[in-house]
């Protein structure tokens, strides 16, 4: 019996979240010219596969899970040349359904005896881990970026690995195979400032005179995207700046400074983040912390939101602001050492030591921890660059750690608190002739 064939049908989705809680986008975004979604009856065995031709876009469901074994599988069968590259993916969790999806590829190949036998060649249960502790980005459904071994007949094997036996209903899905159209999305967030990422929690977002905050951009690479993104910031006020910061091409996300003026004026509004790589220019979905860890979590929770606020005050100025580098563009070569100086400008409550800490190194670059004492207001770090490392540029920054005494414009006296302050970002290229 000949295997089944897809009929194209008149199914229609019209929005998918796409980083888990974090984005929704419409499908025609996320799937651009793949077909409608072909609607299908289920084949549970192997032995009657359904057979699509990419570009394809296919709606189907799960079945419902017998004696808490998910006996749901369904398997479509795709002919392909060698080297032919293919975004494949399964949507469930996108579309909302309580779904847990698995994807398996596998090859044809004959046996010396005869007959043949069904090879794994590739296999995914979510899609790429982005992000930490403070914000994950990450989805239940595979995403797959395959390359044809040979030529040859693939298999690919959905399977729901959610064995629960309480739903009341059966689980759907869309399978898309097509042609990768390499593009990014960006998602921003004012990141808490701390050392610990484990220790994130609400907080908003403030500039006082002589200080600096961060924007967290981080970048979700699709269809096999690997170039370098420039990021900027649109919407600042007077007394406000931001130096762009560029994403790499090995790297998945970036920090943007905003620095206050000392005559910074009071100001209330929101930012806006966009990154540009060749034409394709895109901004950032801004996204906020709902809650931190506390007794009963062990977990922090962050979701989109319409806007990055910030509030810049003009009656409080902070104790101490640190300035990495020169405006000037650092060049090194790898293989080699290169250090960096580092000025602080002390005020009346920042009289302690500085302990400044990495932030976004490429990889093959070191910098030790360095300690600044609390008589001094210069010092040095040393980028430690390997020979392997990749060329390119970057831009580093450091996490400053210490002590002030500051007194809030409500209190009496001031008061010693532990704050943590991001310096601007360093402008590193990494080329074979500096």
């Amino acid at each position: 019996m000949p295997p089944p064939t897809a009929a194209l049908g008149d199914a229609a989705v019209t929005q998918v979240p796409y980083f888990d809680d974090l984005e929704a986008v419409t499908l025609g975004s996320v799937l651009s010219g793949a077909t409608l979604p072909i609607p299908l009856a289920l084949s549970e065995t192997p032995e009657q596969p359904v057979v699509v031709q990419p570009p394809c876009l296919v709606a189907s469901r799960f079945s419902k899970p017998k004696f808490g074994l998910s006996l749901s599988q369904v398997v479509f069968q795709i002919d392909a040349v060698k080297d032919r590259k293919l975004q494949i993916e399964v949507i469930s969790q996108r579309l909302g359904q309580p779904a847990d999806p698995s994807l398996t590829i596998q090859r044809r190949e004959a046996l010396p005896e005869g007959g043949e036998k069904w090879v794994d060649v590739s296999s995914a249960n979510e899609s790429p881990l982005l992000g930490d502790f403070a914000m994950r980005l990450r989805v239940k459904d595979p995403i797959v970026l395959f390359t044809a071994p040979s030529d040859g007949t693939y298999r690919l094997r959905v399977r729901n690995l959610d064995t629960g036996s309480t739903l009341t209903s059966t689980p759907i899905y869309l399978i898309s195979v097509r042609d990768p159209e390499p593009d990014y999305r960006l998602v921003a967030m004012f990141p808490f400032p701390h050392n610990d990422a484990a220790n994130t929690r609400p907080r908003g977002a403030q500039v006082m005179r002589g200080d600096s905050r961060t924007i967290r951009v981080l970048a979700f690479r699709n269809g096999g995207f690997g170039d370098a993104i420039e990021l900027t910031v649109e919407g600042l006020p007077e007394g406000v700046t931001c130096k762009p910061a560029m994403i790499a091409a090995n790297q998945t996300e970036a920090h943007l400074t905003l620095v206050g003026s000392e005559q910074a004026a009071a100001w209330t509004g929101s930012l806006r983040v966009v990154g540009k790589s060749g034409e394709l220019v895109r901004p950032a979905a801004a996204a906020t912390v709902i809650w931190g860890r506390g007794d009963l979590r062990d977990t922090v929770s962050t979701r989109l939101c319409t806007a990055l606020p910030l509030a810049a005050a003009d009656q409080v100025t902070t104790p101490v602001s640190i300035v990495l580098g020169a405006d000037q563009p650092l060049v090194a070569k790898p293989g080699t050492n290169v250090s960096v100086p580092v000025k602080l400008t002390r005020r009346d409550g920042g009289g302690n030591p500085v302990v400044l800490r990495p932030r976004n190194l490429p990889p093959g670059v070191t910098v030790a921890e360095v300690t600044i004492a609390a008589d001094q207001s210069e010092g040095a770090v040393e980028f430690k660059i390997a020979a392997d490392a990749k060329l390119g540029n970057y831009t580093p920054w450091l996490l400053a750690e210490t002590k002030v005494k500051f007194k809030p414009i409500t209190a009496a006296d001031p008061a010693e608190m532990t704050v943590f302050i991001p310096t601007n970002a360093a402008n590193l290229n990494l080329a074979d002739s500096p």
